[in-house]
């Protein structure tokens, strides 16, 4: 019998190369720390709130002023 205890997955990516959105918690905007393509912000039910299909540099700062407080997800491509 041959055991193969070899990881499987996807291996870590350097700690440069991870995608960060700052601040966290935020109130008026927030920011990440790489280019993104398009962003979608649901509620955490899973409602589309808000759907950016082409982040330019001008929107690299999301803002949020309008939302309401409350526990958000970032859907992000990059």
């Amino acid at each position: 019998v041959i055991v193969d205890c070899s990881p499987v997955g996807i291996g870590e990516s350097p700690e440069n190369d991870k995608l960060v959105l700052y601040p966290n918690p935020a109130e008026n905007y927030f920011a990440f720390n790489q280019p993104v393509i398009q962003l979608q912000i649901r509620s955490i039910t899973g409602k589309l709130i808000q759907n950016i299909p082409q982040v330019t540099g001008a929107q690299q700062a999301i803002d949020i002023t309008n939302f309401q407080s409350g526990i958000y997800l970032v859907e992000t491509h990059t």
